[in-house]
């Protein structure tokens, strides 16, 4: 019965979550959850709280928000609004930290994969009735479909690739990750998605990098490289042409679209590049604010004041938007420069800690590392650890692995081992 607990809770949480992040609101729900649990997870812990020092910095992001927002009168549902989107992964940040003293990896691991499984599945079948309608596809449709899981999707496949590497439990065995790895490459290949390309690159430098025993590369590994870049090059030559034209102006607009240099009053020019638009408006609303403004920010609540919202379908009847897809800029505004900056020293002091403090030879290390270095490049393009809508999952795993430093050798965490007694 135990062994059969262990085996179907990681399973029934993956679902739960998955059914949970993709039905409820993306904000109001999971604080609640959030909250509750951490209660729950410190009277499991005797009311003990572990974190790291540099979480601090966290910390101090989300009250010079709420201290802004309330000194420069913000509206309270903008504010709070505002609010939820930092308190959040906080929340699920000191989650993961307590988890490492109550449940085994192996466990959370597989949850996160099982979660992550479900969400791809969707995907995958969303865009095969997308495909199976008479109707023609456009890039956007395709893209309405397949968007979200960019740092999600390439991190579960190296957890089931190459956590027998690192000494750890494998998470699936046999046909069983062999199925899954295919599912998972398949979604990444047919993502359209340049965020997702650059993931899966670097989560591969990362782990290759991290291995205990690294060795040389041998021929059949260039082979299946060889055949990776054959398969995407196929598909976006055979992709329908509207689709391959979109796909391939993207991937020549790519650093264009993080620039704010251009000429906004060709309505032309907003339509294709809407996120180097609303990234101008945000730099000129920077700019116009005095010292203070730029050093602490404008608060939680100000809007960013975009027009133009009815040519790429964003509503705009609060008078701006909220949140921008370059994350930096978004912070500077709300937090001004003290709390960019308090952002970067944050993942500095979780890279530091997977490198230099004790996760060695550990699947803890490249993973720390992974999620460090992709939150640092896709708060450019994605909004980053503070996002409407984001995954408490990944921030929870995120934190769970650097807690490993704290305790190096899991004997039978509490939690684990309440529920394998439930089962008996």
């Amino acid at each position: 019965m135990q062994a059969l607990l262990k085996k179907q809770a990681p399973l029934v949480m993956g679902f739960a979550w998955f059914l949970l992040t993709r039905f409820a609101p993306p904000n109001v729900l999971l604080l609640l959850g959030a909250v509750g649990l951490l209660l729950v997870i410190l009277w499991w812990n005797h009311g003990r709280l572990s974190l790291e020092g540099y979480s601090g910095f966290l910390v101090g992001i989300l009250l010079l928000g709420i201290l802004g927002g309330v000194f420069y009168g913000a509206p309270w549902p903008y504010l709070f609004r505002d609010a939820s989107y930092y308190v959040s992964p906080l929340l699920f940040f000191a989650i993961g930290f307590q988890l490492r003293q109550s449940l085994e990896g192996i466990v959370l691991l597989r949850s996160f994969l099982f979660y992550v499984l479900f969400a791809t599945i969707l995907t995958l079948g969303e865009t095969l009735l997308l495909f199976a309608n008479s109707q023609p596809v456009s890039f956007e449709d395709l893209r309405s479909v397949l968007v979200g899981m960019e740092m999600q999707v390439p991190l579960v496949f190296m957890l089931v690739s190459f956590a027998k590497d690192f000494g750890q439990e494998p998470l699936l065995s046999g046909k069983g990750q062999f199925v899954v790895q295919i599912i998972l490459l398949l979604r990444m290949t047919f993502s359209f998605s340049r965020t997702m390309y650059l993931m899966l690159g670097l989560s591969l430098v990362i782990f290759w990098l991290c291995k205990p025993r690294r060795k040389s590369l041998k021929v059949s590994s260039l082979l299946y490289a060889f055949l990776g870049v054959l398969l995407v090059g196929a598909l976006i030559w055979w992709a329908p042409g509207g689709i391959k034209e979109n796909f391939l102006h993207k991937l020549t607009q790519t650093f264009q679209e993080v620039s704010a240099d251009t000429n906004w009053n060709i309505e032309t020019n907003i339509i294709q590049n809407w996120r180097g638009y609303e990234t101008s408006v945000a730099q000129k609303l920077f700019e116009s604010g005095y010292a203070l403004q730029q050093s602490l920010g404008f608060g939680f609540g100000q809007l960013i004041p975009v027009s133009h919202g009815e040519l790429v379908g964003v509503s705009l009847e609060e008078g701006g938007i909220t949140i921008l897809h370059n994350g930096y800029y978004s912070m500077l505004i709300k937090v001004g420069t003290v709390g960019v900056g308090l952002y970067v020293l944050f993942f500095m002091g979780t890279l530091i800690t997977a490198w230099r403090k004790g996760l060695k030879q550990q699947l803890a290390r490249p993973l720390v590392l992974y999620v460090s270095c992709a939150y640092l490049l896709a708060t450019f393009v994605i909004t980053g650890f503070f996002a409407r809508g984001g995954d408490p999952w990944l921030v929870l795993l995120f934190a769970y692995g650097i807690a490993t430093k704290k305790e190096q050798v899991v004997g039978a965490p509490a939690l684990t081992h309440r529920l394998q007694q439930s089962g008996q």
